[in-house]
């Protein structure tokens, strides 16, 4: 029976995918790999499911081929350079109810900033970030189930949204950086029209002797500039969730082709 599932997400091509196949064969025996890519990967080994997507992301493509995992534990994969970190990951679940994450031993100014970040996103988002590396997230049991029925599964791999697991934190002395590409167009559009919006009563209030003259006009000024500070904050904040753990994505990737189907297509040809 196979015990962890491990999903390794290559859309981006980061991953040296045949050293891991390799290196987890010999060393995580009862495995099976998911390797999500875009392009084929010549890989001889049974334990191994290639699919194959057209214009996807690394979080499409997670958010597809999860519902596949038949195993109680995955471990996703985004970024690695020391393959023994996944035995870390591994071992360390150990318990059905826990997330396994790569971290580092921080000073109380970054505890405090940590602290501070996580009351912000808390109050605006509903959750808190992990404060780890997002190049290696392990889950046991009772978090890879709810991964499985989730439609942005892959938001809930970089994120500290769950009630009732315990994240074990693994001390290292390099984290990987993973960085994200999120749509933020929007995102730079709605910062630069809530600062226009803040310069417009500013202006008013100099120009425009009536609201020089009376006191109501003037707090109606103050309300509208500390009104678009604070949206233009928000934005700003949103902007950086953003940049820290890509975007919330319900899509699924379409799968190009994927070993698993060309053995059912087999098999019913037979």
């Amino acid at each position: 029976m196979t015990d962890v599932t491990i999903l390794l997400l290559n859309i981006d091509e980061k991953l040296e995918i045949k050293k891991l196949v390799e290196f987890i064969s010999q060393n995580i025996i009862s495995s099976q790999i998911y390797i999500a890519s875009n392009k084929k990967i010549n890989l001889f080994n049974q334990n191994v499911k290639n699919y194959i997507f057209e214009n996807t992301t690394n979080d499409e493509a997670l958010n597809t081929i999860i519902k596949d995992v038949q195993s109680d534990k995955i471990i996703v994969v985004r970024k690695i350079s020391n393959f023994d970190d996944m035995l870390k990951v591994y071992h360390g679940l150990k318990k059905s109810n826990q997330i396994c994450v790569l971290s580092k031993k921080t000073n109380s100014v970054c505890k405090f900033f940590e602290k501070i970040t996580n009351y912000i996103t808390q109050f605006l988002l509903g959750y808190n970030f992990l404060h780890a590396s997002l190049g290696i997230v392990g889950f046991a049991r009772d978090a890879t189930a709810v991964l499985k029925q989730l439609s942005n599964a892959s938001t809930y791999t970089k994120i500290d949204k769950w009630v009732g697991i315990e994240i074990v934190r693994i001390e290292t002395q390099k984290l990987e950086k993973v960085k994200f590409k999120p749509k933020v167009t929007k995102d730079f559009l709605r910062i630069a029209l809530y600062t226009s919006l803040i310069i417009v009563p500013i202006i008013s209030w100099i120009f425009i002797e009536a609201i020089q003259k009376y006191a109501m006009l003037q707090l109606l000024c103050v309300f509208f500039i500390v009104l678009f500070v604070c949206l233009a904050f928000i934005q700003a904040i949103l902007l950086y969730v953003k940049f820290k753990v890509g975007d919330n994505t319900h899509k699924q990737g379409e799968i190009k082709i994927s070993k698993r189907r060309k053995n059912e297509k087999s098999k019913n040809r037979n």
